[in-house]
């Protein structure tokens, strides 16, 4: 017989095996994402010490082939944690990668001329300059989790339904303020450039990490 303490224990059980199944779900999208978070952080380290002089071509050329390698990379692993099995490339999910890829080299040269700038300053403005650099590094990771939330989002097909939601602040925008609490199909969203994040153009406030808002499926579940 089933006492109440038991069945909390239960409870309580099968909580953490839950949690357990969703990190062992998300290792391999955020191993991905560790190894270039560390690629990155190590090629603005580099340049703070100097170790890129009169090399520019040579931080950007890493910096992209780092961009192309583990946006693949992140986002089969994406479409195997979302339940594609094989995970094959569609022509969707090939135009998804481009386009991510080409919206993040477009950037690259403007990163490496910062980082190498950090060479030129001395003592504690270096180390903050530095510091500043290494931050930053932190939205170009963040947009790497992005497609591959994206990948998994996307194995799932189009007829999930997303709300757009969360708190407001100072920072909400116009278009967060309008979408908040509506209900879409992923292919509504989608059709309208509103799914990225971190320099999306069809919202003022980019859906950079100020950004209070995310899309939730029907089970109130953080997906994008």
């Amino acid at each position: 017989m089933r006492t109440a303490s038991l069945d909390l224990a239960v409870r309580h059980l099968e909580s953490a095996l839950t949690r357990v199944d969703s990190y062992l779900r998300h290792l391999s999208v955020n191993e991905v994402v560790r190894e270039y978070q560390n690629t990155l952080e190590n090629l603005v380290t580099d340049a703070g010490n100097g170790l890129f002089n009169r090399r520019r071509s040579s931080f950007v050329q890493q910096m992209q082939t780092a961009i192309i390698d583990n946006g693949q990379s992140v986002y089969v692993e994406g479409l195997k944690e979302g339940g594609r099995e094989p995970p094959e490339i569609e022509q969707a999910d090939r135009e998804a990668i481009d386009s991510w890829i080409l919206s993040q080299t477009d950037n690259t040269g403007a990163f490496a001329d910062d980082a190498m700038a950090v060479a030129k300053l001395e003592g504690d403005e270096r180390t903050e300059a530095r510091n500043a650099m290494l931050t930053r590094v932190r939205q170009w990771v963040e947009s790497l989790a992005q497609l591959g939330r994206l990948a998994e989002l996307n194995s799932s097909g189009d007829n999930m339904y997303l709300t757009y939601n969360g708190e407001d602040g100072e920072e909400s925008c116009r278009q967060c303020q309008k979408y908040k609490g509506q209900r879409h199909k992923k292919s509504w969203w989608e059709s309208r450039g509103l799914l990225g994040r971190n320099g999306n153009e069809n919202f003022d406030c980019g859906r950079w990490e100020n950004c209070h808002h995310n899309y939730y499926n029907d089970a109130r579940e953080q997906v994008l």
